[in-house]
């Protein structure tokens, strides 16, 4: 540490000294260089390393002293005593440079290499190795896996807890968007399905779910595509020490689940009442929350790959809007080119809206078997866009996103969101590799 005290007062610098000297008592070997200790801070340090030069010398520094801060030090470099010294009071720190100040560096060294301290310090320990007796480094092994992971895990948890406007702000999101859906669709879509509003509901329950989907990747982007950048520099240092990745990772994946448990669970909950949705409630939050978690894998990702939280921020919608075009809502996925059809399988916005549309109308009426001339002209609720399959006589309100002859079961939906989360972890992890320090 280099000057950890400095700017502080004298009370700040001793509760940092109290800090380092627990732990160093803890295992930890730290060397730090200080200015001015108080008397009180200075006893708190093992050993002194004092390392001399002349004024105006062409000679590099010396070492004039190496072994044990107080009060040997103090009395090392005042041989003779401190004239101006209370009897009975404690010499001060400042003792051990007005005693160097009376002598060239050379004679110090010379006195040094001479003394007990030299013998024990420095001739003794030549060429051996630390002792294994317990102590130190030995009985205090580095902190990986669980325990590595447990420790990340509360202090990102402090971070959340302490940074509270943007915590606020990520936890205002789920309710607002929730409420401005409710007011958009909810009049419509809340109403019991009759023959005659059946093709309105088929219209905008679609869109619901849609929306519903795209906020929970939402929510994983913004809570994670500023986490690995804003703190890239804290990174390297512990990376560089024994950080280990998956530790790192996984930390952060816990914390953002968190976050996106509680925005899903917000979420669902308002929609599920202003919106009278039929679905089974436990499928839906987790179909969101597999969402939520794709778009943490893919906000850590940016988040690894930008080298500032600007770049990260700007990368954001490059990725999103495409999720948007090709999430089977704009343009259902049957009706795009082979090209498209295949780039849109790998957006987890297409696989999480068909898994909650799926599950929304499983409990809802088929069409009746009636005309609608109060249709003609506007969006077909019922066509599925194919002239060569117009599809079932009786069709569910998925029918025109998702055919049932071309339709995938809740499982497969969930299982392709969770691998799409773990396949972007990994590729997180090689990331971070690559950008390690070399």
């Amino acid at each position: 540490l280099d000057e950890p005290t400095s700017g502080l007062s004298s009370e700040d610098a001793l509760m940092v000294m109290k800090v380092l000297r627990k732990l160093a008592d803890s295992g930890k070997a730290i060397l730090l260089t200080i200015h001015q200790p108080s008397l009180e801070a200075y006893r708190l340090m093992d050993n002194l390393v004092l390392v001399g030069k002349d004024s105006g010398s062409p000679e590099p520094g010396r070492l004039a002293y190496y072994g044990p801060a107080y009060p040997d030090a103090v009395h090392f470099f005042n041989p003779d005593g401190i004239d101006h010294l209370r009897p009975g009071a404690d010499p001060s720190p400042d003792e051990v440079l007005r005693g160097y100040a009376e002598r060239p560096t050379a004679e110090w060294t010379q006195a040094y290499k001479t003394s007990a301290f030299a013998q024990r310090y420095v001739t003794d320990r030549r060429g051996k190795t630390a002792p294994s007796s317990g102590e130190g480094e030995s009985a205090i092994p580095r902190v990986a896996g669980i325990r590595q992971w447990a420790t990340l895990v509360a202090r990102q948890l402090a971070i959340k807890l302490k940074d509270t406007w943007n915590t606020a702000i990520l936890m205002a999101q789920a309710p607002i968007v929730a409420f401005l859906v409710v007011m958009v669709f909810g009049g419509e879509v809340a109403q019991e399905v009759t023959d005659d509003n059946w093709g309105t509901i088929a219209q905008r329950l679609p869109i619901t779910m849609f929306m519903l989907s795209l906020s929970a990747l939402w929510f994983g982007c913004s809570n994670s595509v500023r986490e690995v950048v804003g703190e890239w520099a804290i990174y390297h240092r512990e990376r560089m020490v024994n950080l280990k990745i998956p530790s790192y990772l996984f930390s952060k994946l816990a914390v953002m689940a968190g976050l996106c448990v509680i925005q899903c669970t917000v979420l669902l909950g308002i929609a599920t009442w202003g919106c009278q949705l039929h679905g089974n409630p436990a499928v839906a939050f987790l179909i969101l929350f597999l969402i939520a978690m794709a778009g943490v894998s893919i906000g850590l990702l940016l988040s690894s790959v930008a080298k500032t939280s600007e770049v990260a921020i700007a990368l954001l919608p490059i990725v999103l809007l495409p999720m948007v075009i090709l999430g089977g809502m704009m343009q259902p996925i049957h009706n795009m080119n082979s090209v498209m059809w295949g780039v849109a399988q790998a957006a987890p916005s297409r696989w999480g809206y068909e898994s909650i549309l799926v599950n929304e109308i499983e409990d809802r009426p088929l069409r009746p078997d009636l005309e609608f001339p109060e249709l003609e002209g506007a969006f077909d609720p019922l066509s599925t866009g194919d002239d060569d399959n117009p599809g079932p006589d009786n069709p569910d309100m998925a029918e025109h996103h998702f055919p049932v002859d071309d339709r995938w079961d809740i499982v497969t939906g969930a299982g392709v969101l969770f691998f799409m989360s773990a396949i972007l972890i990994v590729i997180n992890h090689m990331v971070l590799r690559y950008r390690d320090v070399h």
